[in-house]
């Protein structure tokens, strides 16, 4: 399987990461993510995947309201 990966439009930042990348690409099931991070003061970044369940893929990239119920797994 080919992974596309999508990059995400990050707001600014409200922390002390100096760059932060956010990209996802689809998966059976919903959205694996990838963020990216790079601190200041040449202190290191890192790196996290986690997946996000959405099993038709209708989670535009955006953030989702407060009040919003998150997809569950059937």
């Amino acid at each position: 399987m080919s992974l596309l990966w999508e990059r995400l439009c990050v707001g600014e930042p409200k922390h002390e990461f100096s760059a932060t990348t956010v990209n996802r690409t689809k998966v059976p099931g919903g959205w694996l993510i990838a963020l990216f991070w790079r601190c200041g003061s040449g202190q290191a970044g890192g790196t996290a995947l986690c997946f996000y369940p959405d099993p038709e893929h209708v989670w535009d990239g955006g953030t989702l309201p407060a009040d919003a119920a998150l997809p569950t797994a059937s």
